[in-house]
């Protein structure tokens, strides 16, 4: 295995890095093994899950907590977007 150098990492421009990134994840993702919890997250996992069968109907369901972060996106975005605009309008 070549030797990857964090240098020449950082040297890539953001969308080279997220590409990076996604090449390495789906090697992870085709993989059929399981990934290992620390004893912490085992222990927070099951603290949830018997909350959760205490209070089932307490929390948000899949679709309630998706479109929660599609509109924090959407917001992030149309921000992102004005605060790119220049300020004092066109001259």
């Amino acid at each position: 295995m070549s030797e990857i150098v964090l240098d020449d990492v950082r040297k890539l421009s953001v969308e080279e890095r997220l590409k990076l990134i996604e090449g390495i994840w789906g090697t992870i993702t085709v993989e059929d093994t399981e990934i290992p919890l620390s004893a912490e997250d085992q222990v927070k996992l099951s603290r949830r899950y018997e909350d959760y069968l205490q209070t089932p109907d307490e929390g948000s369901s899949w679709e309630e907590v998706k479109a929660r972060i599609q509109a924090r996106n959407d917001t992030v975005i149309h921000m992102s977007r004005f605060a790119a605009a220049p300020l004092g309008g066109n001259k």
